[in-house]
């Protein structure tokens, strides 16, 4: 999975400024590119809050909270969004606050998201969390047998001539080397999931072509992808299916990768 360039605050409450003390409340990540939107992680109770500041009235402060992330996703959405964040943020001056933008490298928004509020926050998040497309496929080999015959952290493939870097979940040797990665398609609309296999072909056409010179079938690399579809209709499962085959990278279904695991299983012996 290639990453890309984004931008992270941190939301933190401070309702006596005179005494210079805050606390994270939560985070914002926006990306560089405006194609996708600004995700927001914040806590879900204010027990954390009263056990630094004392009581609160809980629901005004999470009405006052949710209006506040309103206020920062308006500012990031705006086209010049650092100048005009940097300007908000100087501007604040009551209860709630952010810290300046820091860039950040990201391969999947949602999950660098909940990343970020853990390390930075550490309560849970408002929605529930759905376990991430790579933790399942990992289930998956585990049960299948297959997970000891993969690579769980496989080398990142820079492809400098393109400014680019690969990263995957799992990989093994087939004769060439299988680079898997793992994708949730469950929560996007159907433009979303065309424009992400999109992207997807790219990478797998590339990294083809970086490696299509070498002599050495073992020093050549494919790209695999599993996604998870989940309700989608099938007919958008092939339609992804025939855009990544043009460009050489193979797709599965996370619920049928039993020709994945076969080919896998096959190939044990070879390293």
């Amino acid at each position: 999975m290639s990453q890309y360039s984004a931008y992270y605050s941190i939301l933190q409450y401070c309702p006596h400024p005179e005494r210079f003390e805050a606390i994270n409340v939560g985070v914002v990540l926006r990306p560089q590119d405006s194609g996708q939107e600004v995700k927001v992680r914040v806590v879900s109770a204010g027990k954390r809050v009263e056990q630094v500041f004392g009581n609160i009235v809980e629901n005004s402060f999470l009405f006052a909270l949710n209006s506040f992330c309103n206020r920062v996703r308006d500012e990031l959405s705006k086209p010049a969004f650092k100048d005009s964040f940097s300007e908000f943020a100087n501007k604040r001056a009551n209860q709630f606050r952010v810290t300046p933008l820091k860039p950040v490298y990201v391969s999947n928004l949602e999950d660098e998201a909940d990343l970020l509020f853990d390390k930075l926050v550490g309560e849970p998040v408002k929605h529930q969390r759905k376990p991430a497309a790579k933790s399942k496929l990992k289930k998956i080999f585990h049960l299948k047998g297959v997970l000891p015959l993969l690579d769980q952290k496989p080398e990142v493939v820079v492809l400098p001539e393109y400014d680019l870097k690969i990263k995957a979940a799992f990989g093994y040797q087939n004769g060439s080397y299988n680079l898997i990665d793992a994708v949730n398609m469950t929560d996007r609309d159907s433009a979303k999931v065309l424009k992400e296999a999109g992207e997807r072909a790219l990478e797998g056409s590339l990294l083809f072509k970086h490696f299509a010179h070498r002599q050495n079938d073992r020093e050549k690399k494919k790209l695999i992808v599993v996604a998870d579809f989940g309700s989608h209709p099938f007919k958008l499962f092939q339609d992804v299916r025939d855009i990544l085959k043009n460009d050489g990278t193979k797709l599965y279904r996370m619920d049928e990768i039993d020709g994945l695991i076969d080919n896998i299983s096959a190939n044990k012996h070879v390293h």
